[in-house]
């Protein structure tokens, strides 16, 4: 069974460069680094339905197990 950061790593290889991918990249990356992180509103801001609904599955993916590989 594919895990949350498994299907956006997906969808970021099959979607270069667009605003999706972008924000679920500064979605995971703002979860594995705090350093680094940014405000939630921007990851999500104007994802669609589909990335909306994977975004939410890795925050809760996230809550339930923390950082994995």
């Amino acid at each position: 069974m594919k895990t949350p950061y498994q299907e956006a790593v997906e969808f970021i290889d099959r979607h270069p460069g667009t605003g999706g991918t972008t924000r679920l990249v500064k979605l995971i990356l703002s979860l594995w680094n705090h350093e680094c992180a940014f405000a939630f509103s921007e990851c999500v801001r104007s994802l669609d339905e589909d990335r909306s609904a994977l975004a939410a599955r890795i925050i809760m993916h996230y809550l339930a197990h923390g950082e994995d590989a």
